[in-house]
């Protein structure tokens, strides 16, 4: 019974430990159940709020993207009103500024070409006063042919002042050499004498102790003597004074001081000796000064009666020599021409005969001078601008001078001597100077001479003013033995066959007598001076020169306007260009 009972509690033991197994199992089952689906739970509601944090932040990043861009677009749509304001701020400002630096600008060129004007004005103001001053100083002293009386004497007066001012102011130069001189001498005597007292002075008071120690010869004995004398009288002097100051002296001190007294007395006598010895030198300097000037006034009258003696041999020699130089100037006015340089701004002289120039004044012209061609000449100041000035009047302008062309190629800067067609065709020669204007001169009246061209033309009046030169210089008898070779006659001007009877000075060209009488048989001709032509006698024969018509028909004419002054340069360009 007992084991059947431990068998039952043994299998009820078993069997709730069982159970409690089973219970066991259940729960443990249970609870995996449960965490298996709280974990399936929780990753499903993970991840549907993964889903939905996901989908709400893609929403966030997409609204914050949207937000964004709307910010920017805000952004840039105010950055670029804040550019267009700024922008059309600064056009403005920019305007506003190119505005007032134009005025700014305007402002300052108007003074700066105020100022250029000013300073323009002050310039043309000196060079006119330069050229007045130059053309005074030339007409003050320079001599001419054509100058009056009143004129001459002006000069004469002018040089004689400007010599005596020379005169004078060398005359005070050498007064004012001889006073500083005679200064100079007067501090060197004032310095010796005054080194001589010093030596003196101090020799003295040397020589007086040498000889109260130790005196040698009987002068210094004789001194001593003198010297003691004075000293034993000078003792008591000396004391005297000791006591009125109420001073304590012995007898050797008072003995002392009366030496050096006595010692320094003789030391001021010899000063008055020195003094009375430089006032006796220097009355004596005096004296042979002024016998000096009495001399020289003599000598002086001396001189002014010999020179009374040679003035009649003077003035025979002076009136001689004026003589000579008027026939030298005359032979000189034939050789010689004055002539004007634009670029150096000044003149020279070309000799006709070698051709040769030079800067110098001839010297067989003395003070006489040679008047150079009379017209105008364009030159430049330092701005480029023109202006005009006249070699013969030494006058200067900026104005255009009357009677004279500017030319079409060069402007301002050179006249006109020749004046063509519209259509460029040559047909005739026509000389005559320019009246005012371009259009006064194209419709002045002008005189044709002879239909040649300018070539053919050149050639023969080239020919004519050498041969014409030739004969001249053969009447002077200047002509050496080559010139005479190539001396020729000089035919007519006008129909270059007949011999020259008559030289036109105003048409500078020689004509016979029946071309004469045919040119000048109307006015203006009529009033033109003339002289007659002296043909001189040829070493070979007369060789006649043909017609021109030949010369004509092989080149074409042209019409040349040709102004006088102007002709030799244009002859010498076309000789140059026909060789």
């Amino acid at each position: 019974m007992a084991e059947k009972v431990q068998s039952l509690a043994r299998q009820r033991a078993v069997e709730i430990q069982y159970q409690h197994k089973i219970k066991r199992r259940d729960w443990a089952i249970t609870q995996i159940q449960k965490v298996w689906r709280g974990f399936c739970e929780r990753r499903r509601v993970q991840g549907q709020v993964e889903a939905k944090y996901e989908t709400g932040m893609r929403k966030l990043i997409r609204d914050k993207n949207v937000w964004i861009l709307n910010r920017r677009m805000r952004a840039v749509i105010r950055i670029q009103i804040m550019i267009r304001r700024f922008l059309r701020r600064r056009k403005r400002m920019r305007e506003l500024e190119r505005i007032r630096n134009e005025e700014d600008t305007k402002a300052n060129m108007e003074a700066h070409d105020m100022e250029n004007y000013r300073k323009k004005l002050i310039y043309k103001s000196e060079l006119e006063g330069w050229f007045a001053k130059r053309k005074e100083e030339y007409d003050i002293d320079t001599f001419h042919e054509g100058q009056t009386q009143k004129q001459r004497s002006k000069i004469i007066s002018y040089r004689r002042r400007i010599q005596y001012s020379i005169k004078e102011e060398l005359a005070q130069q050498q007064r004012d050499k001889e006073e500083r001189a005679e200064a100079a001498d007067i501090d060197l005597w004032l310095k010796t004498w005054d080194e001589t007292k010093k030596r003196r002075y101090e020799n003295r008071a040397v020589e007086c102790r040498f000889a109260l120690i130790s005196p040698e010869t009987p002068q210094q004995k004789e001194l001593k003597k003198e010297l003691l004398k004075k000293i034993k009288l000078q003792i008591p002097l000396v004391l005297k004074k000791a006591d009125k100051m109420k001073i304590p002296m012995e007898i050797p001190e008072a003995k002392l001081i009366a030496t050096d007294e006595v010692i320094k007395n003789e030391q001021e006598l010899e000063l008055e000796i020195v003094a009375q010895e430089m006032h006796d030198a220097a009355t004596k300097a005096v004296a042979a000064k002024e016998a000096k000037r009495l001399k020289e006034i003599e000598l002086d009258k001396a001189r002014k009666k010999r020179r009374v003696k040679w003035a009649a041999t003077k003035i025979q020699s002076a009136a001689r020599q004026y003589a000579a130089r008027k026939i030298l100037r005359a032979k000189a006015y034939k050789r010689f021409v004055k002539k004007f340089d634009a670029a150096t701004m000044a003149y020279f002289y070309m000799d006709m005969r070698t051709h040769k120039t030079q800067w110098n004044k001839p010297l067989c012209l003395g003070s006489f001078d040679i008047d150079a061609k009379d017209h105008w000449v364009p030159l430049k100041d330092n701005d480029g601008d023109a202006y005009y000035y006249n070699p013969y009047t030494w006058n200067m302008q900026w104005d255009l001078p009357y009677n004279t062309v500017l030319c079409d190629v060069c402007g301002p800067h050179g006249f006109a001597i020749v004046l063509l067609s519209n259509d460029e065709k040559f047909s005739t020669i026509k000389f005559k100077e320019f009246d005012g204007s371009v259009e006064g001169s194209l419709g002045t009246n002008f005189k044709r001479i002879q239909e040649m061209n300018w070539q053919t033309h050149s050639i023969a009046l080239k020919r004519r003013e050498k041969g014409l030169d030739l004969a001249n210089r053969a009447n002077d008898g200047e002509l050496d033995s080559e010139e005479e070779e190539e001396l020729d006659w000089i035919v007519c001007a006008r129909c270059d066959t007949e011999l020259s009877t008559i030289n036109c000075v105003a048409c500078n060209l020689t004509f016979c007598q029946p071309c004469f009488e045919r040119k000048h048989k109307n006015p203006p001709w009529t009033n033109h001076i003339h002289k007659p032509v002296v043909q001189p006698e040829p070493k070979k024969k007369l060789k006649k020169q043909g017609s021109m018509n030949s010369l004509m028909k092989k080149q074409p004419s042209r019409i040349i306007i040709m102004d006088d002054d102007d002709e030799s340069a244009l002859l010498d360009d076309a000789s140059s260009s026909v060789s």
